[in-house]
C-alpha cells in the first residue's frame, strides 16, 4: 500500500508555539520525524518501506539514509538510535 502523506499529522506545530517540538513515530516498515518550531513546521522525514520522503533542511545527522541505512526501509522491529542534538 503507497504512503499517503498528508495522512502524516502530528501535534508538534500547534505545541511548537513559544518552543520546539519533535515528533517521532515508528512502527513496522515505518519512521517519521519531525521538528516544529514557534508554530511553524522546520523540517521532517519519512521512511515507509523503501521510500524516502523529507521537507525542510534537516540536520547532518538526521538524514534519513544515516538513521535508516537498510534501503529496505525501517527494521520490523524498532530500532534506536543516538543522535547528538545541538541547537
Amino acid at each position: 500500500m503507497p504512503l499517503v502523506r498528508a495522512r502524516l499529522t502530528h501535534p508538534g506545530t500547534e505545541l511548537s508555539h513559544g518552543t520546539r517540538a519533535l515528533t517521532v513515530w515508528s512502527e513496522p516498515g515505518l519512521f517519521h520525524f519531525a521538528c516544529a518550531e514557534e508554530g511553524e513546521q522546520r523540517y521532517s522525514f519519512t521512511v515507509h518501506k523503501a521510500e524516502r520522503h523529507r521537507t525542510g533542511t534537516l540536520p547532518a545527522a538526521l538524514r534519513p539514509d544515516h538513521l535508516v541505512p537498510d534501503p529496505r526501509g525501517p527494521a520490523p522491529a524498532a530500532r534506536t538510535s543516538a543522535v547528538p542534538w545541538t541547537r
